[in-house]
């Protein structure tokens, strides 16, 4: 993959908190039972603050927004509608803007997804999770094998030419062959775009609950990597291109929007619980519903400040999230960006994890090897200061 990093753009985040039933394993800010009425007024609340948005942070132009969740497919394409007329009215918004959204797979059928399509959205993201009914029992979620290949087969229905499936390895109960099973359904549906998450469990959730109390029983580590390879592999065997520790595209095809993270570009969130970085600025609206729906002007307490980064703290950050990348980190962009001479700043960590095996230099880009992504957040941590 051929980096453009530095983006000379913006991307939008558009936080939907919504879902029918909260899953056992999320611990992303949602909220369940939400009906019509509460969907509408949340959809009106976004357009204001979006409106509202400093005329300072919409000056570079916007090529990515991300409908994400919660469940955004439980807005209707009318209200998404509005909510892209609102960001196409604020910011300068690319006519070859990506427009992802996520979907779970029990509330889209053809007809609802032609309708998102027709009203901009050109990346749709299926929340499939597994194709092996138990598993996806063990997760509760609400949909089913069968509504996930309908699902697939719908999206391709409705019009979508991008399409990403989420995947998810080391449920409690899942093999390595029943894993496999899942990886090679899934790309027997020819997706553009697929992410695979190792399954990691903040201790308050009620599948790591049940896992504590013994009720339930996670893959051993061992296995996990060994499921991690061999979709790996096989994934790669059938055309799609590993571009992130956890994601493979089709060639060209990689989701341009969480490039964005991965190469510390700018972003902007809307809705309750979504965060911003603007220029070293981190901050988020509160993950609360009911703080986000009071009238924004009045509403002082809505936004909270996470941090005000320095230029190292800038620099240490683009490292940690730039090594996510199977291309790495080019050393001289990082310079240019940041006037920090990696190799010289960090030389103690790169050197140990070089002949430890888990980092290569190569032409001027450092990276992870196929053995150091096994241990990346070990290696990553290594550079926090």
């Amino acid at each position: 993959m051929e980096s453009d990093w530095p983006q000379e753009s913006l991307g939008i985040y558009v936080h939907i908190p919504f879902c029918l039933r909260k899953c056992a394993y999320c611990d992303f800010y949602s909220v369940s039972g939400a009906g019509p009425v509460e969907l509408e007024a949340y959809t009106a609340r976004l357009c204001l603050e979006i409106a509202d948005c400093p005329v300072e942070n919409r000056s570079e132009p916007v090529d990515s927004i991300y409908f994400g969740g919660g469940t955004p497919s439980l807005l209707t394409p009318a209200q998404l509608g509005r909510v892209i007329e609102a960001l196409a009215s604020s910011f300068n918004v690319q006519p070859h803007s990506e427009i992802s959204m996520e979907a779970n797979p029990a509330t889209v059928d053809r007809d609802s997804l032609r309708a998102y399509r027709d009203i901009g959205i050109n990346r749709i993201s299926l929340g499939v999770q597994s194709l092996q009914d138990q598993e996806l029992h063990v997760l509760e979620r609400l949909h089913s094998v069968a509504s996930a290949r309908e699902a697939t087969k719908a999206a391709r229905l409705g019009g979508f030419k991008n399409l990403n499936l989420d995947l998810i390895y080391g449920i409690p109960g899942q093999t390595i062959t029943s894993w496999m099973e899942t990886v090679r359904e899934a790309v027997s549906f020819e997706p553009e775009h697929i992410s695979m998450y190792l399954l990691q469990l903040d201790e308050e959730t009620p599948l790591a609950r049940a896992i504590a109390a013994g009720n339930l029983q996670a893959p051993a580590e061992e296995e996990c990597e060994a499921m991690y390879y061999q979709a790996l592999d096989y994934a790669q065997h059938m055309g799609l291109q590993q571009y992130e520790i956890s994601n493979l595209a089709m060639p060209g095809r990689q989701c341009r929007h969480n490039l964005r993270y991965w190469q510390f570009g700018e972003y902007l969130g809307f809705g309750a619980g979504a965060v911003s970085r603007i220029k070293g600025r981190r901050w988020m609206n509160r993950p609360d519903l009911d703080l986000y729906m009071l009238d924004n002007k009045a509403n002082m307490k809505r936004q909270l400040l996470l941090e005000e980064m320095s230029p190292r703290q800038q620099a240490t950050e683009a490292v940690i999230m730039g090594l996510r990348l199977t291309e790495g980190l080019n050393l001289d962009i990082i310079n240019q960006r940041f006037g920090l001479d990696l190799l010289s700043a960090y030389e103690t960590e790169i050197e140990k994890n070089i002949i430890q095996g888990s980092l290569e230099l190569e032409h001027g880009w450092l990276r992870l090897t196929k053995a150091g992504i096994m241990v990346s957040n070990q290696v990553l941590c290594g550079f926090v200061e």
